[in-house]
């Protein structure tokens, strides 16, 4: 599960008492439903099955069994490699835990684990010396969870906030802590997504209290969060987008769309996330020499266009930039001060109080 795969990312070397709780719960995760045969706490034993012989179905191989026994002989060989394959799936989940304990441990207390003979022997030492008493343990886990609750403003790295955030939120779940019951941890995430995006945050409050009003089963602490770190990735990707994006101009002059504008685009017709109006494969008169035309995008273009209004719109668009263009030169001859530069200016002057202002990005209404 995506959840497990986050929290196993998040480092903790057990090295003191500090780190017991988050360590163990990283070790549980791992083994899974084999946690209960390394659990220092339980007394199940993983044992391997034993496979029947010809023997005790009437034969000295398995060519010549009894013919009477035959059908009881395939019936136990089924359902021994049936049990086969379930311990070796159940034995890879130890080894797995087995092997996070071997590179996730000082060295001072990994060197114990030649004194026991077994892995459960070995974590049963390791808590007896570093787990801490069940109040202390507690209070651990809400100092932990309450630090983690929160997001320090857009300074925040949101990936590595959802890893702290899950593991706390779950060692507080094991814990069954007030903090973490019914639909508090809920609400915590809505007043941290406050911190970065106010409107998604107002999405995911009319979600829970939604489900609370219908007696619904609320969304999981675990696929908001993950949800909100997709969102925020996505919206991350696309402000770099807007305010990284090259534009085609001359003499450095600004281009024709305003780039402080905090308006996301919307689906260029080429496919991409842009402003229309600086995207070479749309826009002609923008493209540098060498430019090479993108087939699958020029493809998307060419689908976009098969609608009559949204065809216009990519006209208006394009017109709109050269005109930008146009304005540009002019303004460059201008400066110049000739004759031969006047001349061009008139014979490229347009009737820009005509134009229909158009926002690269619009929608056709």
């Amino acid at each position: 599960m995506a959840t497990h795969q986050q929290i196993v990312q998040h480092t903790v070397i057990l090295r003191d008492t500090h780190d017991w709780e988050a360590w163990i719960l990283i070790v549980k995760t791992l083994a899974g439903d084999s946690w209960r045969y390394i659990n220092p706490t339980s007394t199940a034993v993983l044992e391997e099955p034993q496979k029947p012989q010809p023997t005790d179905f009437g034969g000295t191989n398995s060519s010549n069994i009894d013919p009477d026994q035959r059908v009881h002989w395939i019936e136990f060989s089924n359902l021994y490699y049936r049990e086969l394959k379930e311990y070796e799936r159940k034995k890879a989940r130890i080894d797995k835990a087995e092997e996070h304990i071997i590179t996730h441990t000082d060295p001072s207390l990994l060197l114990r684990k030649a004194n026991y003979t077994t892995l459960r022997a070995f974590l049963t030492a390791l808590k007896e010396a570093l787990a801490p008493s069940e109040k202390v343990r507690e209070q651990l886990v809400i100092d932990q969870y309450n630090e983690a609750k929160h997001l320090k403003g857009k300074s925040t790295n949101v990936e590595d906030w959802q890893q702290k955030y899950l593991l706390a939120y779950l060692r507080g779940k094991d814990l069954e802590i007030p903090d973490v019951m019914g639909d508090r941890p809920h609400w915590d995430l809505v007043k941290a997504f406050m911190q970065l995006d106010s409107a998604y945050a107002a999405v995911v409050s009319t979600q829970i209290t939604s489900a609370t009003l219908s007696n619904q089963p609320l969304p999981t602490v675990e696929s908001i969060i993950n949800q909100f770190t997709q969102h925020h990735r996505h919206t991350h990707t696309i402000e770099a987008n807007i305010h990284g994006g090259v534009y085609a101009t001359l003499n450095g002059e600004p281009p024709p769309y305003n780039t402080k504008d905090k308006k996301r685009p919307s689906r260029c017709p080429c496919g991409d996330f842009h402003l229309w109006g600086s995207c070479p494969e749309l826009i002609e008169s923008i493209r540098t020499t060498g430019f090479q035309l993108n087939s699958h995008k020029q493809e998307n273009i060419k689908t976009f266009c098969k609608d009559p209004k949204r065809a216009i719109l990519v006209q208006k668009v394009r017109l709109k930039a050269r005109q930008y263009q146009l304005r540009q030169k002019k303004e460059q001859y201008r400066k110049n001060g000739t004759r031969e530069s006047q001349e061009k200016q008139d014979n490229t002057e347009d009737d820009t109080s005509s134009f229909i202002e158009i926002d690269a990005g619009d929608e056709p209404s």
